[in-house]
């Protein structure tokens, strides 16, 4: 996990009475513990289109705000998870849809797609996937979100930008598991 610190790969929600769900992002896998904290079920990243876990070999370069942008465009990251009070899940996996950043007087160009990934909290391997839920024109942009009944509210911000970015934009939507 210490290679990749600051990089903002990890995410944890309380899924249901029962559950937690860790997504250390850093390291592979995507972890339920009940509320005793023992491991009931583990999964592989893959299974979200995610990568899974960090290899990046120089942790110092992730400290550089260009290298941390060119390393994060290459991968798709679980950048957040959701849950409502009925047992949906639902997982935002980041990409850059081009695979890469383009830059314009140092400035990142592109567009970067969540994938909105639903599993039912008891049920985390049965899935069904939304490509490209939601879109940002802004290439080094980070998705977090929060949930209560079907309210969906996300603030995007710039990646790890460390106070050198643009305002974060909020958004509201109405979010409602897909039919069975």
């Amino acid at each position: 996990m210490y290679r990749c610190a600051g990089v903002g790969l990890s995410v944890v929600r309380i899924i249901s009475d029962e559950r937690v769900l860790v997504v250390p992002g850093a390291e592979a896998g995507v972890f339920a513990f009940d509320r005793n904290g023992a491991l009931i079920e583990s999964l592989d990243a893959a299974m979200f289109s995610a990568d899974d876990g960090c290899e990046a070999e120089r942790r110092e370069l992730l400290l550089e705000r260009p290298f941390r942008l060119a390393w994060l465009s290459r991968r798709r990251v679980i950048d957040e998870v959701v849950a409502d009070e009925t047992g949906n899940v639902y997982f935002f996996v980041r990409y850059l849809p081009s695979g890469s950043l383009d830059y314009v007087e140092d400035q990142p160009r592109g567009s970067v797609c969540w994938d909105l990934v639903h599993a039912q909290a008891d049920d985390l391997a049965n899935l069904t996937t939304l490509p490209c839920a939601v879109r940002s024109e802004r290439a080094d942009a980070r998705l977090r979100a929060d949930l209560r009944g079907d309210r969906l509210v996300f603030l995007l911000q710039d990646a790890v930008a460390l106070n050198e970015g643009r305002p974060a934009e909020l958004f509201e939507a109405r979010l409602t598991p897909p039919a069975s």
